[in-house]
């Protein structure tokens, strides 16, 4: 029979799954009543399973009389605790006596299909091969059974749906009316009524595979088997015995002999057991390690957040988060850029295996890919996702790099993180490099409590010299108006009074700035203003080479001119002795580098002819009380207000010179101040 063992397996696949959902509801140890009744369903229907595979043998009168005896217990009872789970579900209670007639029927039903030999329903007929059941026709007798008992199990969810207010109920209420039930009811009648009627076929049977899933779903779908680890590993284990079954079919023996697939179904499902409890203490395993891992991470950065405090300088900050990186994420090239507010918004602050020239080609680039992408999509960015052929690809294998991560204090990139390594171990450190954002979200944080730690010691700082300078200023004040009042005639003694009197006004404007008043002005017509008060020699030629299409930029005039006024007298200083006195004044508009920074900045350069400054002074020139001139009257404070005007107007300033060639200093300011 061609049909035989393909429906045999489909009968041990259905047992195994059946056996399988009873081992689950066992071991999960909840011994309620409706918990109870479901288990007592379960084992019912592996019991009519197995006794079906032994019904299809048709090998000797005996054997098909059990076999058969099984399954007519079984399916009276089956109805009979669907119907008791019914009635123990936790929702409003019912009348005590709901629909009598249908008691009476029930009654009457039951005391005679259960109280009557099996013998009264069926007899076993012999053929010349095989013995086979006929139904008699007091089989009736069952069937009304169990239409009684299908009836009241339709009647009672009915009744309990009706009265139901709860949504959550109410549509599992609906889920057993409208498909569970009509699905046991098809069921039933497909393997139990229709052969009555001589509608039979073997292959009628094999409606016990989705049965068992449908045993499986329930308890799933109505909790009676919570979604633990155990039953989220053990679905799997099912669903590989059931292809396994498909991929051995043209290996299992032809043979009709029950006890071979009832070992094949306890054996089935201790593999699935075993398996699912394998996966389970693996997974376990590999939970604790992630676990124990995640643990030392945090551990990690708990010493990195309370380390990196200490760190007050922004040199020694990002050169310690450099060394921790790679530490931490064991990559052996790592490099940092700083954004800075700047027409290059991008600074080198750490660097560590990369090629220095091959990175600041790429900051100078117009524009970088890396850079360009990074600021658009304003994530971490890893050339394992991008093809090969792609640009980011090309320009990131190029320097090297295999993680771009940025550093952002809230909604601002405050910095970028390049990582790479000498050999690609992407996939060997994939929980590592997940945890990469969460190490640049600390380090935005630690930087930004570094930011607030340094302006106020600044303030604290500056406050402290203000209360001495003013204190100082007063004293000297009245100090010095004595000086002039007493000693007109000693023009020494008035120079040096002059001086102080300049160093105490110095002093007070440094330490205690004046709000900035911004008025709109072309910076053109303020350097031309400013060259009408100085008091130029003949001898110096001054060079102006404005740009024509400036526009306006909102600065504070007074405080502006006074930054002129002071790099044009050094200016003028240093080129007493010069043989060729020239002064070069050039202005003009600058486009940042970058298009995560779209606003113009502008540009101005003072070039001297004069003596320069020695290389290993220009660090310390803008420091205060730092002068090369205090026999002509310097007091060191001058340059260091005209960085603190330009830093207070967003900008920058810098130098550049040459002993014996002259100096440049130039100035970046932003159109736009914020």
């Amino acid at each position: 029979m061609a049909w035989w063992k393909p429906l045999a397996l489909v009968l041990t696949l259905s047992g195994t799954i059946s056996l399988t959902i009873l081992w689950l509801l066992i071991q999960q140890k909840r011994f309620t009543i409706f918990n109870s009744l479901f288990a007592y369903a379960v084992a019912i229907f592996f019991m009519e399973v197995m006794a079906t595979l032994v019904a299809l043998q048709n090998r000797g009168f005996e054997t098909l009389w059990v076999a058969h005896t099984i399954r007519l217990i079984t399916a009276i009872y089956f109805p009979v605790i669907l119907y008791a789970i019914s009635r123990s579900l936790d929702l409003p209670p019912l009348p005590r006596y709901p629909h009598r007639p249908s008691w009476i029927l029930f009654g009457i039903a039951s005391v005679i299909s259960l109280g009557t030999w099996q013998s009264l329903y069926f007899t076993i007929s012999h053929a010349p091969s095989s013995f086979f059941p006929t139904f008699t026709p007091w089989y009736w007798l069952v069937l009304t059974f169990w239409v009684a008992t299908y009836y009241l199990l339709f009647y009672d969810l009915l009744l309990k749906y009706r009265l139901c207010r709860r949504q959550e109920e109410i549509a599992a209420l609906r889920l057993a009316l409208l498909r569970l039930f009509p699905l046991v009811s098809l069921m039933a009648m497909s393997i139990h009524a229709l052969p009555f009627w001589g509608i039979d076929h073997p292959l009628l049977l094999s409606i016990y595979l989705p049965g068992s899933f449908l045993l499986l779903y329930t308890a799933i779908r109505f909790r009676i088997l919570p979604l633990t680890s155990q039953l989220e590993f053990i679905l799997p284990q099912l669903i590989l015995i059931a292809l396994l079954l498909v991929a051995l079919y043209p290996f299992i023996p032809d043979n009709q002999n029950f006890a071979f697939y009832h070992l094949l179904t306890v054996t089935l499902t201790l593999v699935a057991i075993v398996g699912s409890e394998l996966t389970h203490w693996f997974h376990q395993r590999i939970s604790q390690q992630q676990h124990q891992a995640q643990q030392d991470f945090e551990k990690k950065l708990e010493k990195f957040t309370a380390e990196v405090t200490t760190y007050l300088e922004p040199e020694k900050f990002w050169e310690y988060v450099g060394h921790y990186c790679q530490s931490l994420f064991q990559f052996n090239r790592c490099a940092i850029l700083a954004f800075q507010y700047d027409v290059q918004p991008y600074q080198l602050v750490y660097l560590k295996g990369f090629n220095f020239s091959e990175f600041q080609a790429m900051l100078s680039g117009n524009p970088s890919a890396i850079l360009d992408v990074l600021e658009s999509e304003r994530q971490t960015l890893n050339i394992h996702h991008y093809p090969e052929n792609s640009v980011v690809h090309q320009a990131m294998n190029r320097l090297g790099i295999e993680l771009v991560v940025p550093i952002f204090e809230d909604t601002t990139l405050a910095g970028i993180i390049f990582l790479g390594n000498d050999r690609h171990l992407y996939s060997e450190r994939t929980h590592l490099l997940a945890r990469l954002p969460f190490f640049a979200s600390h380090v935005a944080v630690a930087f930004r409590n570094l930011k607030i730690i340094r302006q106020t010691l600044q303030a604290q700082k500056m406050a402290e010299i203000g209360m001495l300078a003013s204190q100082l200023a007063h004293d000297f004040q009245s100090f010095i108006a004595l000086v002039k009042l007493e000693n007109t005639a000693n023009e020494r003694l008035i120079s040096h009074a002059n001086y102080m009197e300049k160093l105490v006004q110095d002093l007070l404007h440094f330490v205690r700035p004046q709000q900035l008043n911004l008025t709109p002005i072309n910076i053109n017509d303020l350097i031309d203003m400013t060259l009408d008060v100085l008091d130029i020699p003949s001898d110096v030629i001054i060079e102006k080479h404005y740009a024509e299409d400036l526009p306006e930029v909102k600065v504070d005039i007074g405080e502006m001119r006074r930054v002129f006024i002071n790099l044009l007298e050094n200016s003028l200083r240093a080129m007493q002795n010069a043989p060729r006195k020239r002064i070069k004044i050039t202005t003009r508009r600058l486009r940042p580098l970058s298009r995560f920074q779209l606003s113009p900045w502008l540009y101005i350069e003072i070039l001297d002819e004069g003596e320069g400054i020695p290389e290993e002074l220009l660090d310390k020139i803008f420091e205060p009380f730092f002068t090369t001139h205090k026999h002509r009257g310097g007091n060191g404070l001058g340059l260091a207000i005209v960085k603190q005007i330009v830093t207070r107007h967003q900008g920058y300033i810098d130098v550049a010179s040459r002993p014996g060639k002259g100096t440049i200093f130039s100035i970046r300011i932003p159109f736009l101040i914020q």
